[in-house]
């Protein structure tokens, strides 16, 4: 019985991998591939292993400008939502009343709300504020999208903080803030490094807000990526190779800070 389970598991995983790696691996195998190899039919199953197409897209002065485009507003969105939301975490960590629960979803919902349900009121106020197509101003639109989930998590994790060590940075004549840069903040290390980690994924991966707006100035390369699909001609190789390095911040990401994905997300879950 337990091995007829076992079969069925490893069946299961084995699908669900062959499922989210067959993609990435034809992406891959697509940028390493020559134009005329790519538009060959049959179609090759294996390339040729022709670099050109990196040559190509790493010399474009457009996609090194929108790659440093997107790495700064995904770094500056997520050390603001760190910043903002650890603060707001802390404080709100402290609030104990009856309808916490439901103050604390509200923060949350933040996050539920689809991206168009915004995206009209900040493009509004970014064109009253001459924001539109700023850096600054789409760090604040990926502030606005993660704060909440930030938030949420964060109160959870300076919460399940024991009491205890408040009491004596209290007893020890320690401000709020003392206690939360000295003491709190480096407690809950794990769980900030963790939601730091999955803030600048969310923030990086974001499409629809970069979309609306920015036009030139701080366009994206995912908005890039969209934009190189054109009607009559593009280049699939070309395609594929930008694809491959856009993914390239993800997978560094979550090979690096796995450990500190899990143990933040964790964080607090579970109350002894």
């Amino acid at each position: 019985m337990r091995r007829s389970k076992n079969k069925l598991d490893i069946g299961i995983i084995s699908i669900f991998l062959a499922w989210a790696l067959i993609p990435i691996l034809w992406l891959i195998g697509t940028s390493l591939k020559s134009e005329k190899f790519v538009q060959t039919v049959p179609p090759h199953l294996f390339p040729n292993f022709d670099l050109t197409a990196y040559r190509s897209i790493l010399g474009n002065e457009a996609i090194q400008k929108t790659m440093t485009n997107s790495l700064i507003i995904a770094v500056g969105s997520t050390f603001l939502s760190i910043f903002c939301g650890s603060l707001a975490g802390f404080a709100l960590g402290q609030l104990i009343t009856k309808r916490h629960i439901e103050f604390e979803f509200w923060i949350l919902s933040s996050r539920l709300a689809p991206a168009i349900a915004v995206v009209l009121p900040l493009f509004i106020a970014f064109q009253f504020f001459h924001m539109q197509d700023t850096l600054i101003g789409l760090i604040l639109a990926h502030t606005v999208m993660l704060i909440g989930l930030v938030t949420w998590i964060l109160i959870e994790t300076f919460r399940a903080i024991p009491k205890e060590i408040q009491d004596a940075c209290e007893v020890d004549g320690c401000t709020e803030w003392q206690m939360f840069r000295r003491i709190m903040f480096p407690l809950a290390r794990s769980a900030v490094v963790g939601i730091a980690s999955l803030s600048f994924l969310l923030s990086w991966n974001e499409f629809f807000l970069s979309l609306v707006l920015s036009s030139s100035h701080s366009l994206t390369v995912q908005v890039l990526l969209y934009q190189a699909i054109g009607y009559q001609t593009f280049s699939l190789a070309q395609l594929a190779a930008t694809s491959v390095i856009v993914l390239l911040p993800t997978l560094i990401v979550v090979s690096v800070f796995q450990k500190q994905l899990i143990q933040g997300l964790t964080f607090g879950s579970v109350k002894g």
